[in-house]
Formats: structure tokens, sequence, C-alpha cells
């Protein structure tokens, strides 16, 4: 069942999965019209579909609650990962760690109705960590606010159809449906309660170039280097970024404020 026949599926059972999702809803920009209960329901996986590039174009991961995490690890010619805290530097790393592989990572919720998952540990978790969202490099959660911007439909509305179509997900696989969703740069594929996945091949190799790569460092030389080579900061100082006052009017003035406290004090003082 793909994703057309996941959304038929919600829109025949109203009453298992109830919300604003069943109804035709306003655009939130007039000039646009109004769709059908399933058109808004594929714009807004659509849009989910664009909101995944470009997280992955940035270097984030992108996380839908109940579903899943897409993410990737930085791997060596051993297969292990390495730690996300050294990826701040991964330009100092050897060449034979600056390997990417994109990855999904299952949701706790949707490995309760999976029998199989290739490798239960996709990445190894980075140490303070603090968010529970945060499974992968710069995780970002999928935030309604943002796809409501995208495909101009009201916050509300991108709330129930997230939420129904990741429990629509997870009651199909439970129920023993298999599942194909194709994602644009990633297809997930469930078959007999087995969960496999595959990224774009073109993409891969993209991962491995500096044109990505570039995305993870915080900045390209050594901050400590910085100071000392970078021309354009080592030739300033405060004097020309923030420019002195004229000495002779400064002093001008102040003889001037003088004065009149002066002239006050003995106004005062005659009274």
């Amino acid at each position: 069942m793909n994703i057309s026949g996941i959304v038929d599926w919600i829109l025949l059972h109203p009453i298992q999965y109830p919300g604003r999702h069943n109804h035709q809803q306003q655009r939130t920009l007039s000039i646009y019209r109004d769709l059908t209960t399933k058109d808004q329901f594929l714009l807004v996986i659509n849009s989910l579909k664009e909101l995944l590039q470009d997280c992955y174009s940035k270097g984030n991961s992108l996380h839908i609650h109940n579903f899943g995490t897409f993410s990737f690890e930085f791997i060596g010619p051993t297969s292990q990962a390495i730690p996300i805290k050294q990826s701040t530097q991964l330009k100092q790393l050897p060449k034979l760690y600056q390997n990417i592989r994109p990855c999904f990572i299952v949701d706790p919720y949707l490995q309760k109705q999976l029998s199989r998952y290739s490798q239960k540990d996709e990445i190894n978790k980075s140490r303070g960590v603090g968010s529970i969202y945060n499974q992968g490099h710069a995780t970002q959660f999928c935030n309604p606010q943002t796809l409501s911007n995208m495909c101009y439909v009201d916050k509300l509305t991108i709330e129930s159809i997230l939420k129904t179509f990741t429990q629509a997900i997870n009651d199909l696989i439970r129920m023993g449906h298999d599942v194909n969703l194709d994602f644009g740069l990633s297809i997930i594929n469930v078959k007999n309660k087995n969960l496999q996945y595959m990224f774009d091949e073109k993409f891969v190799n993209f991962m491995n170039q500096p044109e990505f790569t570039d995305n993870f460092l915080k900045s390209k030389p050594i901050t400590c280097n910085i100071w000392k080579n970078e021309k354009s900061i080592q030739d300033k100082n405060l004097n020309e970024i923030y420019f002195a006052p004229c000495s002779p009017y400064s002093l001008v003035t102040n003889q001037k404020t003088k004065n009149l406290m002066n002239i006050k004090d003995m106004t005062s003082v005659q009274k």
C-alpha cells in the first residue's frame, strides 16, 4: 500500500481517524483554491518531502513523531560510527573517516509494530544530547507551522494530518499490511513487518562531496588561528570600528558645560 492508498484508507474510516483532515479546509491565502480532502492530504505529504530534502541539504536530520528520524552517520573503513561530537572537526579527520551514510532511525513507537528492522542502533548517540527527539546529527523536529507556510494550510489541519498519517501507518503494519512509502530521497518498504529502506544513489554520492560536508563545520579554519591568519580582522582595531570623538570639540563642549554649572552655582549663592 503506497501513500495514496494510505490516504484513501484514512478517509474511508473517519470514525477510527477523526479530525480536521476529514473536512475540506480553506487555504490561508485566498488566491489559492480550496482542495478536496485527499488533495490537501497529499499536498501536506509532498511538502513533507520538500522539507526532508531541505533539511538534508543543510546537514540536518528530520524527526517525525511516532515514525522515525531521517539522519546520517559518519563511518570509517571498519563500518563503526564516529562519535557525532567529532563531526565539527571533519576537516581534521583522516580521509578514511569522512564517509557519510544516510540512515533511518525507527521510532520506538513504530518498533513495537515491527518484527525486523535493519540495524537497531543506527548511530552512536552523542553524549550531552538533551532532547529525546535529537536522535541524529542536528535533528530538527517536523514543525507543523513550517509545513503550513509551505502549502498554505492552517496549522491545526497540518497537525491532524501528520498525527493521523503516522497512526495509520502503525495500524496498517500491525494488521499485517505491506507499506511502501516514497519520500523522494528515501523509500521505506515494510513487508511482512520487516522494514527496509533505501536512499537515492545520486544523493548518497552528493553527501560525500565537499559541498555537503562543509555543512558540518562550525568554522572551516581552526578557531584559535582565525585571529592570527585572517587579515580582515588582524588589520582592524577598535578605532576603526568605533570612531573616537574629536578631541578639540570634546574639550570645548566639556568646558561650556562646566561654565554653565559654575554660573548656576553663583546665582544660587547670590540668592
